[in-house]
């Protein structure tokens, strides 16, 4: 490989970035038209300095701004030295070029294509199509992991008032939870509340260690309060509704995902829709020859 066609050496690198690194912080040029010059050249690529400029963030220190310069510039030379021998090596090659075109083709097209849904598609589905959807397709929507609603208590085994607690949990109604929560930080326990929310069963599994070794459906589909205890806590689950893994989602959890299922069919008949309008625009202006 050459070394000479890269247009500087490694001082010369070091030095450069430097130099970047000083305009970037604006102790050198001021962003005018001159700083889009070639920062660096191998061959017949060209590295401008605006390119490299773009790659540091906002409030980056000035060690981290010069390794990430640095890197790039590095990487950049590596990559255009690499190509340089390859075209030595490979010269004109008609599969690259097909295959380049046709990617060009694909990209060009699919940009097309993007523009077109974006303008069209700019709307989430109105709330009726998405019940209506739910309705039709339930067996689209499950659960893939259990969720729960309901609210939890850890309580330490030394507290002497655990039935207060039991207590509490066994009779919360809705609108219970702040007191209940008033009443665990004065005594020295942690209260979850999930109750209007689906949860899945395993984030609540995180705070309750022990859950985790019982399988979902036992517990679920036998109680409604549950307790359990290790050697440090007493847990208090309280669970008012559940769904299993392959039971129908419930709507509220399953809304953004209909949504999406909504939106990506209609996008799906719209490029169906749009191919076959322009195959038909191209026959009726004779714009297709095919010889046989």
């Amino acid at each position: 490989m050459n070394k000479t066609s890269v247009t500087y050496g490694k001082i010369a690198l070091l030095t450069a970035v430097v130099s970047l690194l000083c305009a970037l912080t604006s102790c050198g040029k001021t962003g005018s038209k001159d700083d889009k010059d070639a920062y660096a050249k191998v061959g017949d690529e060209v590295l401008l300095r605006e390119e490299i400029k773009t790659l540091i963030p906002e409030g980056t220190s000035q060690n981290d701004s010069i390794a990430i310069a640095e890197a790039f510039v590095k990487k950049w030379i590596t990559n255009s030295l690499i190509y340089e021998e390859a075209k030595k090596e490979l010269g004109e090659n008609e599969e690259i070029n097909d295959m380049v075109e046709e990617y060009r083709k694909a990209l060009i097209i699919h940009k097309y294509e993007q523009n077109l849904l974006d303008k069209k598609f700019s709307t989430q589905p109105s709330e009726e199509e998405m019940q209506t959807f739910y309705e039709n397709n339930q067996k689209l929507l499950t659960v893939s992991n259990p969720i729960v609603k309901g609210m939890s208590m850890k309580i330490p085994t030394s507290r002497k008032n655990i039935d207060a607690a039991r207590k509490l949990m066994r009779n919360a109604k809705e609108g219970d939870e702040d007191e209940i929560d008033k009443w665990s930080l004065r005594n020295s326990s942690v209260f979850l509340y999930f109750g209007k929310e689906w949860t899945y069963l395993s984030d609540v599994a995180r705070s309750i260690p022990i859950l985790a070794g019982y399988n979902p459906s036992t517990i679920l589909d036998k109680n409604k309060y549950l307790e359990l205890r290790d050697d440090s806590f007493v847990y208090i689950v309280r669970i008012s509704d559940y769904r299993l893994k392959g039971n129908t989602e419930p709507y509220e959890m399953a809304k953004p995902r209909i949504a999406t299922l909504i939106l990506n069919q209609r996008k799906k008949d719209f490029i169906k829709q749009l191919e076959n309008d322009i195959y038909n625009e191209g026959v009726k202006n004779k714009k297709i020859t095919i010889r046989k």
